[in-house]
């Protein structure tokens, strides 16, 4: 048998990096982030706690390279357009891709969501997150703007608190009517 190549030992690598975040996810949205420990996160992922070790520093840094995967993930699949303003048809986009995210990987998806409903893990995650978000957020503020919104800060904060609470439902309720709530959202959001 030949030894392996490097590519083949950074494929192993890739791997078994994957599988100790796959498993956090779940360990960390079903046990809670404050209850899990490395132990539990290596048995999940069915390595030893050195091999956990050799990829991350601490439970912490799991869950940050966790949220940066997963956060990667989630805004990789939104544009962001040239000319820094969307139109109308860039915006109802923005509201599809959100819910195709969620049709797309409810299992996911649901442990993000709750992963993010934990107190302990709520400031970690705003401290992560708000960076990669903030593009996103000035976009739709400058949308809500320019559409004559009165307080266009607070529309694209209340929009996104509708949109969060939506995809939500639609995570514990596989028949709620999205289509009808993806309409509701673009004819209430589209003029004030």
């Amino acid at each position: 048998m030949s030894p392996r190549t490097k590519k083949q030992f950074d494929d192993i690598r890739k791997q078994s990096r994957q599988k100790i975040l796959d498993a956090a996810l779940v360990v960390f949205a079903t046990d809670s982030y404050h209850a899990s420990s490395v132990s539990k996160l290596a048995k999940e992922a069915g390595v030893s706690k050195g091999l956990l070790y050799n990829y991350f520093t601490s439970k912490e840094d799991v869950l940050h390279s966790l949220l940066k995967e997963v956060g990667t993930k989630f805004i990789r699949k939104f544009e962001i357009p040239a000319d820094g303003h969307y139109t109308d048809e860039q915006f109802e986009l923005f509201i599809d891709v959100s819910f195709d995210i969620i049709q797309e990987d409810p299992l996911h998806s649901k442990l993000f969501f709750s992963l993010a409903m934990q107190p302990d893990v709520m400031t970690i995650m705003l401290a992560t997150m708000l960076e990669r978000v903030a593009p996103y957020m000035v976009l739709l503020e400058d949308y809500f703007k320019r559409k004559g919104f009165p307080e266009p800060q607070h529309t694209m904060r209340y929009f996104s608190a509708a949109l969060d609470g939506v995809q939500m439902h639609l995570l514990l309720d596989p028949s709620f009517p999205f289509e009808h709530s993806k309409h509701m959202l673009k004819k209430q959001f589209s003029s004030p």
